[in-house]
Order: structure tokens, then C-alpha cells, then sequence
């Protein structure tokens, strides 16, 4: 018997991202097949010390014909001393994967057509004003009284301190908790969060590469 291999498997550094990311991802392109695997490190620092051993985990269990792998710069850089940029954490995490995908590990029934890697810049809470107009709408102070960008063209370097903010938004909130990043994170547009956060944007479009990539395998294992 033919076992109908899933779609997508992400591995993510927090809580936050393991109870959102599903249903985002479905936000993304809701004709996915189902499931999608969320597999959480224990932060940031256990994905760039042990990424070989999160991949062989995620592709042993579930199988994915994707992996997407979602961490945040700026602490993986105060990590790596020697992640100087976006660019070199990327490179230094693609090649590890790579030099996996050529290892012996596990079998090649199991290994991913494409292992992806997505550094949110600088942490993942720039992308909750992504859809700038959603979280104006539903934040708890009057936003004229508050220092807010009039335009937000890319969240990743618009806004400067995206905790402290939060903090001042939703004062009431305990912004910290993963119902709160679920809240916000799956009830923006992400086609409008897309087009504002450079991140977001690659994460939105590996997404939609992986849909491509899994109705090939599809097409080419189930006519």
C-alpha cells in the first residue's frame, strides 16, 4: 500500500509559532493536503546546534515533501557570533541541510524534495503589523496617541522594537502567550502581509512552492 506522504512540515523555535502556523499556512492556500506537521525545538539555539537531528525527526515521523525551517534572526545571530548577516545564517543553515539531504541518515523514501530555510527578520512579531490596517483595528488604545508608522512598507525594519509596541497596543493582553501570537498571526490577510514584510513574503511563497511540489509528487505517484 501507497501512503499518500504530507505536504508541508515546518520546524519552529517557540510555542507561538507551533499553535499559529497550521492555520496560517492554510490562510496561505487553503487547498493544501492535509495534515501539516509542526514540529517546536526547544528555541532557537536547539534549531542551529541540532537542525541535522530536527530534520531527521520531522522526515522519519511524518515524511513531509517539504520542510520548512522558520527561525528568528536576531537571536540566532546573538547565538553565532559569527552570523554576521541574514544572508550567512541562511547559507550556513542551507548547506548543513543539504550535506543531510546527501547523508545516509534515513532512507530515501523519507527524505524531503526541498528543505527551506525562512529567517524572520528581525523577530516574529514584526510580521503582526504585516496587515498594518487588521492590527490598528483591533489594538486597545486610540493609535494617534501613540508613536505609529503612518506606512509600513516593510515591517521587518519598520518597526524597531515589535515587543515593546505590542506592549503598548494591547495593554490588557498577555502578549507573550501563544493564544495571543495565534490570535494575530492567523487573522491578518496574508496576501496583504505578504506584501509587507520581506520575511513574511518568503515564507508565503515557500508555502505556495511546496503546494506546487506536493501536487507534482501527486500527480506523478497517484495519476
Amino acid at each position: 500500500m501507497c501512503i499518500v506522504r504530507p505536504a508541508i512540515g515546518c520546524i519552529v523555535e517557540g510555542e507561538g509559532e507551533r499553535v499559529s502556523f497550521k492555520k496560517l499556512i492554510y490562510g496561505i492556500n487553503g487547498t493544501i493536503v492535509k495534515p501539516i506537521h509542526i514540529s517546536k525545538a526547544q528555541g532557537n539555539g536547539d534549531i542551529t546546534s541540532n537542525l541535522e537531528e530536527k530534520l531527521t525527526d520531522l522526515a522519519e515521523t511524518h515524511m513531509p515533501i517539504t520542510i520548512i525551517v522558520c527561525l528568528d534572526y536576531i537571536d540566532a545571530k546573538k547565538n553565532n557570533p559569527i552570523i554576521k548577516t541574514c544572508e550567512d545564517l541562511i547559507k550556513e543553515l542551507s548547506q548543513r541541510a543539504t550535506n543531510w539531504l546527501k547523508s545516509k541518515r534515513i532512507k530515501e523514501s523519507q527524505k524531503p524534495k526541498q528543505i527551506s530555510i525562512v529567517t524572520i527578520i528581525p523577530k516574529l512579531e514584526c510580521w503582526y503589523f504585516a496587515d498594518s490596517t487588521y492590527i490598528k483595528s483591533k489594538c486597545e488604545v486610540d493609535i494617534s496617541t501613540i508613536s505609529f508608522p503612518k506606512k509600513i512598507i516593510n515591517a521587518d525594519a519598520d518597526i524597531r522594537c515589535p515587543q515593546k509596541l505590542i506592549k503598548i497596543l494591547f495593554p490588557s493582553k498577555k502578549i507573550k502567550s501563544p493564544k495571543f501570537a495565534k490570535e494575530i498571526l492567523t487573522s491578518g490577510d496574508p496576501s496583504v502581509m505578504r506584501e509587507n514584510s520581506r520575511s513574511f513574503r518568503k515564507f508565503f511563497d515557500e508555502v505556495e512552492s511546496a503546494k506546487v511540489r506536493h501536487d507534482s509528487y501527486l500527480k506523478l505517484n497517484f495519476g
